[in-house]
């Protein structure tokens, strides 16, 4: 990988969205034990991820499926397509205990990139997350190229 991309790769925000604060926390400090050089936030509503999108364009989201355990997958899912609706860049990752290929079939429809189960390896995450900041990059920098 280029310096420059390095460089920029410091500086990209992944957003977790999953209301098992507990769970993400422990996954982010695995993830940065693993190496992860990105900033993340972690916020345990669909509303406050749409917030937070529009506050920090995160590159990558990681959403839980059952956002609102009250409401279930259908959360998620819907989660998703907002989103993708406000930054198409974004690269979404699902992490769920809904491990169903229904679930995961349903959340690629809606644009989501991968599909993972709780309790995930966090290297496989990990690399994961890397390409999705690469792909995010890639899109935003592919836009500004088109609009000049």
């Amino acid at each position: 990988m280029s310096d420059e991309l390095n460089l920029k790769f410091g500086n990209q925000t992944v957003l977790f969205a999953d209301d098992d604060e507990v769970a993400t926390n422990s996954l982010i400090r695995a993830l940065k034990r693993h190496g992860a050089e990105f900033n993340t936030l972690h916020v345990k509503t669909a509303n406050s991820a749409i917030q937070t999108q529009k506050e920090h364009t995160p590159a990558v989201a990681v959403v839980d499926l059952s956002i609102d355990e009250s409401i279930g997958p259908e959360s998620g899912l819907s989660l998703i397509g907002k989103l993708l609706e406000n930054d198409p860049s974004v690269r979404v990752i699902v992490l769920t205990g809904h491990g169903s290929e229904q679930y995961g079939i349903q959340a690629m429809h809606q644009g989501a990139a991968s599909f993972l189960q709780k309790p995930t390896h966090a290297e496989h995450l990990l690399a994961l997350i890397r390409d999705g900041i690469v792909y995010s990059h890639l899109r935003r920098l592919y836009r500004e190229l088109s609009v000049s």
